[in-house]
């Protein structure tokens, strides 16, 4: 065991201007390390501030939903 985070997860529904798909969200409390940013292979790696409407797409999920960098999704 390297860490150990409180993590909330939640089935979404995520809908983009191509597509819509289902996912499972993670949540962390302000302030943790988020565990996907050394993952990331595209776009920032800090971690998004609280408050902010940021997320963290996987590449088969970004790809389904036809979406890139910068677009919107909405998660239900």
């Amino acid at each position: 065991v390297k860490r150990v985070a409180p993590l909330t997860t939640a089935e979404v529904v995520l809908q983009s201007a191509h597509n819509v798909s289902v996912g499972v969200m993670l949540g962390l409390l302000p302030g943790e390390q988020d565990p996907l940013l050394p993952f990331i292979e595209q776009g920032s790696r800090t971690v998004p501030a609280a408050g902010s409407y940021q997320v963290i797409v996987g590449a088969q999920l970004a790809n389904q939903l036809g979406v890139q960098l910068g677009d919107k999704i909405r998660l239900m």
